[in-house]
Order: structure tokens, then sequence, then C-alpha cells
């Protein structure tokens, strides 16, 4: 059963009325006779033979026909639910429970939705896998049909909240908290907020520039954070903020519940906002006009990892670009582009000059010591299965308890993974350098490429040479007293 190995189990042991009444006639014929322990050393050889990894062993010392009865098979359980194994392992199925309809339907239940095997030496169970497929189609069915009722009631029991005027959403809007009859008050200590944001709207005032406004007078979010322009647009598009609560609002079947709360601001002024919102977007088609900036997305902000834009001045008839980081709070400070792009050129010169000569010195000196480690790892994998079979035949000869079994297990499991793992890492760094030269024989000829025609392209045309060998350039500038740094990172 190689399909089994590896596998996460639990081994549950019980005594059967029949067991019990086979120890009493062994008893009263002067012998020794175990069922849990028999069936123990049955179950432990089968899960060695199968490279099955036991995490606990549950005993049943207690009898009864009900789950309730049974405080082993009610932690099994629990543990099962929450999704700790992959399978148990019982000597039948009939040990797991052989109580009423109700108990029976609760584990099968338990190990259906956790997706649980039940494992025996004879077979493996899996309640997930459906008998036939009309049996799957109606289960299917019956599903999907249950999935819309439950879905079907959540929709109506939201728009009754709605229209009763309570506040379904996560968390109130900026300017109102949740009362305990879950409707939305004002918050005396943020209304400000909002107010001053549909004011300064009004006075023509774009998201950006109010975003700006908000943070230069110290206004932050209840969170800590800066309100962006995202938010400012958020808060202005907001019925809420006229009292207003609703659902699904830009489905074909909204609804909608004026006069919900108290209003922060009237309708004409919230009207008035949009509009002057509405009337700042631009009308034509930002692809039509031609591409200035030929570090377009790949020039990025290493504070806030945001792509860097540039800006335009023209100052007594001349024009200036700069490289600017797109947060209004980040730290960063600009630079000129004419700046930015040749220091970019140098480094690609420095890099074509240099990069090839640093490879062949790193892979002569790390692969070898790369393929050694592996190598030993490998070796000392092979210890572990004669660890396991110590570690089982002291369990079976008594030297072991139970518990200091599964401790010495898992000290064991926990030890192979550490060496799985750090196979898996060698693998990933001896791959890693192998292709490091093919890698670099793609990357070294783009760069000359580009080295060559750069100054003959625009400015669309350099950013898809750049974007072609390039990942993205890590801008880092936080005062105007330094220079700033780039960080090139090539595709891999």
């Amino acid at each position: 059963m190689s399909y089994l190995w590896g596998l996460v189990v639990a081994i549950y042991l019980r005594k059967s009325r029949s067991d019990i009444e086979d120890e009493k006639k062994a008893l009263a014929r002067g012998e020794l006779y175990d069922t849990l322990q028999r069936h123990r050393k049955e179950l432990l050889t089968f899960a060695r033979k199968n490279k099955l990894k036991i995490v606990d062993i549950f005993e049943e010392v207690v009898s009864g026909d009900t789950i309730e009865a049974r405080p082993e098979v009610q932690s099994l359980l629990e543990n099962a639910k929450n999704g700790k194994y992959d399978g148990v392992l019982v000597v039948a199925y009939d040990r797991l429970g052989r109580g009423d309809k109700m108990d029976q339907g609760l584990i099968e239940k338990t190990f259906k939705e956790s997706d649980t095997l039940i494992i025996t030496p004879k077979t493996t169970i899996d309640l997930n896998d459906e008998q036939g497929e009309m049996q799957a189609d109606f289960e299917g069915f019956l599903s999907r049909m249950e999935y819309r009722k439950i879905k079907g009631r959540l929709r109506d029991g939201k728009i009754r909240a709605i229209n009763e005027g309570r506040n379904i959403s996560a968390a109130a809007p900026i300017g109102y908290y949740v009362d305990n009859e879950q409707k939305l008050a004002i918050d005396p200590k943020e209304v400000h907020i909002p107010r001053m944001i549909f004011e300064l709207a009004i006075q023509g005032f774009g998201c950006v520039q109010i975003a700006n406004q908000l943070y230069e007078a110290g206004i932050r979010h209840r969170t800590g954070n800066p309100i962006g322009e995202q938010t400012v647009r958020h808060i202005i598009g907001n019925p809420k903020y006229i009292g207003t609560q609703f659902y699904s609002r830009y489905s074909k079947k909204p609804t909608f519940a004026p006069n919900s709360h108290t209003p922060i601001v009237s309708e004409e002024v919230f009207n008035e906002a949009n509009r002057m919102i509405k009337i700042r977007k631009p009308s034509h088609n930002p692809a039509s006009f031609p591409m200035r900036n030929p570090l377009s997305t790949i020039l990025r902000c290493s504070v806030c990892d945001s792509a860097m834009v540039l800006r335009r001045y023209i100052v007594k008839g001349k024009e200036y670009n700069y490289y600017y980081c797109r947060k209004n709070y980040c730290e960063t400070v600009s630079a000129s582009m004419d700046e930015v792009i040749d220091d970019l050129i140098n480094k690609l010169r420095d890099t074509l000059s240099n990069v090839a000569v640093e490879y062949e010195e790193d892979e002569n000196s790390i692969l070898p010591t790369l393929e050694n480690q592996l190598s030993q790892a490998q070796k000392k994998l092979k210890t572990f299965e004669t660890k396991r079979d110590n570690i089982h035949d002291l369990l079976e000869d008594g030297t072991y308890t139970k518990d200091k079994f599964i401790d010495r297990l898992n000290k064991v499991e926990m030890e192979e993974k550490q060496v799985l793992d750090s196979i898996a890492l060698l693998n990933e760094k001896i791959a890693l350098e192998r292709e490091k030269d093919s890698n670099l024989n793609k990357t070294l000829p783009a760069i000359s490429n580009a080295l060559e025609v750069f100054e003959q392209c625009d400015a669309r045309q350099k950013n898809i040479l750049l974007k072609s060998f390039i990942d993205k350039i890590m801008y880092t500038r936080t005062s105007k007293k330094e220079d700033f740094k780039l960080d090139i990172s090539y595709h891999q």
C-alpha cells in the first residue's frame, strides 16, 4: 500500500464485547490474554510496513456503546475535526462505533468533512469517495440547493437589516460609530474629518490635494495611517454620509434605506461635492498620448514599494523632469530624471564588464561545497528508518510506554523533516547556481544591446527594452543631503 506512505495517523484501540468475553475465558483457564496489546502490535507492524507517521495512540479502557460514554473517541473526533490526521488506523471499521444512527452519523460526518481516511489492515475507506455517478450528482444537487437557500437567507437578512436602518458593514465609516442598536451614530471625535473633505471638494480641490491637506494638518485615519486618495474618493461617494444605508449598491437590484441615521452632510452638499469631483476627471484618453517615462512601472520606491512617477515642471520656459514617490506621506525625496537615467546606464555598463567575472569566481567556490553538503544530508536521511524500527521494537517489548514512544517518534520525525528541508534547500541552491550561467548568457547580450540603441529610442521603446531584462529598480533617497541609490533586479 505505497499510497499510504508518509500519512499522518492516529491509532484507535477498543475492545469489543466478544473480546471482553474471550479475555474472561482465558483468565478462567489461567492464561494471559490482552486484546489491546495484540491489536496494538498488529497496527504498529502495519504502520511500520506502510511507513505511516503515528502522532497519537488512543486506547479506550472503558466500555460503552455511545460516544458520550467513550472519552478517547471524543478526543479522536475533535482532533480529526481540526484536521490533525490524514487517517485513523483501527483493526476494523466497527471499532470506531457501533452505537445508534446519531453516533454513527457523527463519526462519518467528522471523517468526511475533515477528509480523514479510515485505515484498517485489510482496507482503506474514504468517505469522500462517492459510490457511483448518480449518487455524486444527487449529492451535488442537494448541496447546491442548500447553498442557494443559505445564500438567499443571508441576503434577505441583510436587506431586512438595511430597511431597519442597521449597519451591516464590518466597520463604521469615518465620522460614525455603531451604537447598541447596530445603527450609525455621529462620532464627535471624527465628524470634522468628512465635513472638511466635502467642503474642500466643493471648493474645487481634487482627491489627491485633499489627501495632502489632511496629511499636512496631521489628520489620520482611526487606524493611525494617513488618509489616502482612494479613501477620500470613497468618502465623497458614500451615501451613508447623507443618512442612507444601502446594500448591493452596484447590482441590478440595489437596496437603499434613506433616513436610517443622522446625516453628516446635507444632500445638497453631497451632490455638489460629487459633481465637482466628476468634472475634474480628464476627458482625454491617456493611451493616445506618447509615453514620457522610460522607467514606467519598473522604478519603485524602496520605502513603500510604490511605482515612482514622473512630474514635469516648466520654469522660465525651461522644462524639468523629476521622479517622485506617488504616496503623499512617503519620506522618499525626488531626483532629476536625467540623473537617474545616467546612473542607471552607468550601472548597466558596470554590470556588463564585471558580472561575468564575479559569477565565474562565485561558481567555482560555492557549487562543490553545496554538492558535498547535499551528499552528507542524503547519507544522514538513510539512518532515520533504522531509528524508527528501533523505537517500534522498544514499544513492542515493553521498554517504552505509549507516551514515550510517541515522544521519541516525534523527535525522529522532526529531525528527519529538518534534514529533508535541508536537502530541498540545497537542491534549490544547486539548481540556481547551475541555471545562473544560462540566465547570465541571456541577460548580458540584452544589456549590451540596450546600451547600443538606448539613445536612439523614444521613452516607450526604452521602457520595453529595459523591461526585457530588468524586473525592477529600487530607488532610495530619504534626504536631500544624500545622493539617491539604485538597486537593479534582473529577470531570473
